[in-house]
């Protein structure tokens, strides 16, 4: 293997899984949601964004997990990335970024790769890694994200 970004590759390769996974742990907690319900309603699991583009909590869960792991081992590195929490730091969707967070602390706890797995991860941290993607600073380098997720 060619050594050249051998350290960016390898993370790039075990976060993208990490955050796979907690996708589908989202997924499935949907497809369950649904198929409990008896009558049609409404989508509680998709918010409209003040753009009207939709975000789930996979999208959010995504990009934190990835940024997390960008800023451990790459911290001067800006990240680029689609989504930003400042809807989720509102009062009324507290619960939704408690959601958020219980996924990223599952997807967190079940990384092999991540020695900091047994750390417990709070909203606010949740909230900050998400931001994390909103660098707007001129570097040479700098990662582009926009995660695998749950919506269209």
């Amino acid at each position: 293997m060619h050594r050249a970004y051998a350290l960016e590759r390898k993370l790039a390769i075990s976060t993208a899984r990490t955050a796979a996974k907690l996708c589908e742990r989202v997924r499935q907690q949907i497809n369950n949601h649904q198929q409990q319900q008896t009558a049609p309603a409404a989508n509680d699991d998709v918010i409209t964004k003040i753009d009207q583009s939709p975000v789930t909590v996979a999208d959010f869960g995504a990009q934190a997990v990835i940024c997390r792991a960008l800023e451990a081992t790459f911290p001067n590195d800006p990240v680029v990335a689609e989504e930003d929490a400042s809807e989720l730091r509102t009062g009324g969707m507290a619960d939704r970024l408690d959601e958020v967070t219980r996924y990223v602390q599952g997807a967190i706890d079940s990384d092999d790769d991540d020695t900091n797995s047994n750390a417990i991860v709070t909203p606010t941290q949740v909230a900050n890694w998400i931001d994390r993607g909103n660098s707007t600073e001129y570097s040479e380098r700098f990662w582009t994200l926009d995660p695998i997720d749950g919506t269209k």
